[in-house]
């Protein structure tokens, strides 16, 4: 956390979401030992998002019956993620360890969660790579806009729609889109019309959040506009036919943790952040460079993919070893403001 200002707030509550809490995370979150470490159910959130991304992306491909079964324990990994996002916090300071460590762990794990969620909505509804691009990128940009409000002003600013109540949503569509594809195959004219209108009111829904954070980007609406340029980079390369869609979906998804993650980790040790990353740059050029020859059909050599593989290494490696830079400072006691 800055030295001077409040710890990130998780996400302003509704009365559903304090349902939620009443009735649902807080009766787990009294069974859980004092002994675990908030950092330990943090890490969790991660990986129910990872479990439920590939669960709705392989739906798709898979048999009526398995494409159902998929989608469904898609949507109960992404309930799973909405209750330990929420149990991490409330250990920590049930049991006072809450710590700057865990402040940056807490959100910055948000950049990839967040995009991860929009990805698997995105894939199981079988859209086309270029509407699978947009979605990922407007839902990334939606999370860096309030970064970087956050960054610059120490202001939280919430968007029209989030929190709890969203990823409950969300874990919903994912068994109700089972049950509707497993009883109207997505190849019926109607029903590829209807999953297409679904996938454009994402677009829809997260392009009016943008929006919604321009009065409050001001002068930095070029922090913005740089994290945009690059997202719309792997979008290109992916409809280029340089990268496969899932494995677009996963660089962009690393490339918000790498972008908006660092927002978290610089505005908690106080210290400025533009969002430019030249490695991140360089990798995706590598990317273009190598298979520029394969589509003008010079070249039958085509390394983009390996490269991509590469660059997401890299993505994170840079954020640990950022981490790593800060740790005395993330594991040290709080300054006095």
């Amino acid at each position: 956390m800055s030295s001077s200002d409040k710890p990130f707030q998780a996400e302003r509550s509704t009365q559903f979401d304090h349902m939620l809490l009443k009735y649902v995370i807080e009766p787990i979150w009294r069974l859980i030992p004092r002994s675990v470490t908030p950092n330990s159910i943090t890490l969790l959130t991660p990986v129910f998002a990872g479990v439920s991304f590939i669960l709705a992306a392989s739906a798709p491909e898979m048999s009526p019956t398995a494409a159902l079964l998929a989608r469904v324990f898609a949507g109960v990994c992404m309930f799973c993620s909405m209750i330990t996002d929420h149990l991490d916090g409330m250990h920590a300071r049930r049991t006072r360890q809450t710590s700057r460590l865990g402040e940056v762990l807490d959100h910055a794990l948000d950049a990839i969660h967040i995009p991860l969620a929009s990805a698997g909505v995105a894939m199981t509804l079988g859209a086309s790579p270029g509407l699978v691009m947009l979605i990922i990128v407007t839902n990334a940009m939606v999370y860096n806009a309030q970064l970087i409000v956050y960054h610059h002003t120490r202001k939280f600013v919430f968007p029209p729609s989030g929190g709890a109540s969203t990823q409950v949503l969300l874990a919903s569509a994912y068994v109700s889109l089972g049950v509707f594809l497993y009883l109207f195959p997505a190849e019926l004219a109607w029903v590829s019309i209807v999953l297409t209108l679904l996938a454009w009111s994402i677009v829809f829904v997260q392009s009016r959040q943008i929006l919604f954070f321009v009065p409050y980007l001001r002068g930095w609406s070029g922090h913005l506009l740089r994290f945009t340029a690059k997202a719309a980079g792997v979008a290109t390369l992916c409809m280029w036919g340089a990268l496969g869609t899932t494995l677009a979906a996963t660089l962009l998804v690393l490339l918000s943790f790498r972008i908006t993650g660092s927002y978290v980790l610089f505005t908690v040790v106080n210290r400025p952040y533009d969002g430019v990353d030249r490695g991140l740059i360089f990798g995706l050029a590598a990317i273009a460079a190598t298979h520029a020859p394969v589509a003008m059909g010079v070249s039958t050599l085509d390394l983009s993919s390996y490269l991509a593989l590469a660059l997401c290494g890299y993505l994170v490696a840079r954020n640990l070893a950022d981490v790593a830079r800060f740790l005395p400072e993330l594991t040290g006691k709080r300054r006095a403001a």
